[in-house]
C-alpha cells in the first residue's frame, strides 16, 4: 500500500507519543525519614515544622514532625539534600548534606539544639577561656559549632578561645568563618581576634620576662590597630618593670592621648612618675 508523507508523519507522532506514554517516570521515588531531637535527645515537639531544600535546585520542601519526633519527605529525586528547622526556642540549625538515590529510604537523626542551651553553651566558652580553663573552653567552642555549623556566633566564641592562647593561626580561621557566615556582625572579627590572640603571646612573654619578645609583639599589633590606647598602656608596663622610665611615661602618655577619659592610665602615670623620682633620688645619694 502506498503511503503518503501525510501518514508517515502520523505514524512518526503515534510512535513518539507512545515512547512518551511508556518510558518510566523520571519522577524521584526517594523518601527521606529523620528523627527530630533536641541537644539532650529528647525529640522535638509533635508539629514541629521542618524545611527540606534541594542543594543544587533551592526548591523547598516543609512537613512537620509526628508524635514520634519524625518528620518524612517522600517523592525525592536523586541528589543532595538539607534539613532545617524551623522552631520556635530553638536555633535552624542545617544538617550536613544528605544523599539520596536509588529510590530508597533514607534515615537520619538531625539535632536541634535550643536557644537557652546554645547560649549557655557559648557563654560557657568564653568564661572558661577567660579563667584559663583553656581545654573545656575549647570543647564548648567546637560543642557550639557543631550543633549549628553554619552560625556565625559559633566560629566567633571559638576564635575568642584561641584568641587567648595565643593561637593566632587557629582564631584567625575561625573568625574568618565567622564573617563568613555573619558578614554585616563579624566583619571585623578577623582583626579584632588577631589582635587578642597576640596580646596574649605578649602576655606569656612578659610572665616569663622575656621583655624585647613581649615588646616586639607589640609593635606587631601596634602595625594593625596604631591608636589602640591599651596597647600603649601595655607597652608602658613592659618598660616600667625594666625601670625605662622615660619609655614607659612616653608610652603612658600616648595612651592618655587616645584615651583620655580612662582613669586606669592617669593613675598608672602618677605611679611611674614616683617610680622614676625615687628611682632618681636613689641615683644621686653619694656613698657613705
Amino acid at each position: 500500500m502506498h503511503r503518503t508523507k501525510k501518514d508517515s508523519l502520523l505514524v512518526g507522532m503515534a510512535a513518539l507519543f507512545l515512547l512518551v506514554v511508556l518510558a518510566p517516570s523520571a519522577e524521584g521515588k526517594n523518601t527521606l525519614r529523620c528523627t527530630v531531637v533536641d541537644e539532650a535527645g529528647n525529640l522535638v515537639q509533635k508539629g514541629g515544622e521542618m524545611v527540606l531544600q534541594s542543594i543544587s535546585t533551592a526548591k523547598e520542601w516543609k512537613q512537620k514532625t509526628n508524635d514520634k519526633g519524625i518528620v518524612e519527605f517522600k517523592g525525592l529525586n536523586d541528589g543532595s539534600y538539607q534539613l532545617r528547622g524551623n522552631l520556635p526556642g530553638f536555633l535552624i540549625a542545617t544538617s550536613a548534606p544528605i544523599e539520596l538515590a536509588g529510590n530508597q529510604v533514607e534515615s537520619c537523626q538531625h539535632t536541634l539544639p535550643s536557644v537557652e542551651f546554645y547560649n549557655a553553651l557559648l557563654q560557657g566558652a568564653l568564661q572558661a577561656a577567660d579563667q584559663k580553663k583553656f581545654a573545656e573552653a575549647e570543647q564548648k567552642g567546637k560543642q557550639a559549632v557543631a550543633l549549628s555549623p553554619q552560625e556565625g556566633v559559633a566560629y566567633y566564641a571559638l576564635a575568642l578561645t584561641y584568641a587567648a592562647q595565643g593561637k593566632t593561626e587557629e582564631a584567625v580561621a575561625a573568625a574568618e568563618k565567622a564573617a563568613q557566615f555573619d558578614p554585616e556582625k563579624f566583619k571585623d572579627a578577623v582583626a579584632q581576634v588577631r589582635i587578642e590572640s597576640l596580646r596574649a603571646q605578649a602576655y606569656a612573654a612578659t610572665e616569663k620576662l622575656d621583655f624585647p619578645a613581649a615588646l616586639g609583639i607589640y609593635e606587631k599589633i601596634l602595625s594593625i590597630a596604631p591608636n589602640n590606647a591599651t596597647v600603649y598602656f601595655d607597652i608602658a608596663l613592659v618598660y616600667g618593670n625594666q625601670q625605662k622610665f622615660d619609655e614607659s611615661l612616653k608610652a603612658i602618655d600616648k595612651a592618655i592621648e587616645l584615651d583620655p577619659e580612662r582613669p586606669q592610665y592617669q593613675q598608672m602615670k602618677i605611679r611611674l612618675q614616683d617610680l622614676y623620682l625615687k628611682s632618681m633620688d636613689e641615683a644621686l645619694e653619694l656613698p657613705k
